[in-house]
């Protein structure tokens, strides 16, 4: 059986530092790849008030039993106090991706 692969989103406050993480991630060899998506708007509530923030969307491609180690690496260099950090789990994947993966990220 393969090992679960997982695509975890997180968003930044900017290009600087989407670049700082995702070459962390990817030269610790916690992720096989990070997609920088580009600038989005984000709009939410932080300390009970509505905040419009625009912010650099990153999709990281992983193993799912690197996330605790994923997590804590963003969490120690990202600016957020809160930094968002989702995972979703592939349902479906070619083999040879899912191998790619495992490859790519050997953690």
């Amino acid at each position: 059986m393969a090992a679960k692969s997982i695509i975890i989103a997180v968003t930044m406050p900017n290009q600087k530092i989407a670049n700082k993480i995702g070459e962390h991630l990817i030269n610790a060899r916690l992720i096989a790849c990070y997609q920088d998506l580009g600038k989005i708007k984000s709009v939410y509530f932080w300390q009970n008030k509505k905040t419009k923030a625009n912010e650099i969307l990153v999709l990281l491609i992983a193993l799912k039993s690197n996330f605790s180690r994923i997590e804590k690496a963003i969490k120690k260099l990202h600016p957020y106090e809160v930094p968002q950090i989702i995972a979703f789990e592939a349902s479906q994947i070619s083999k040879d991706y899912a191998s790619w993966i495992s490859f790519g990220s050997i953690k």
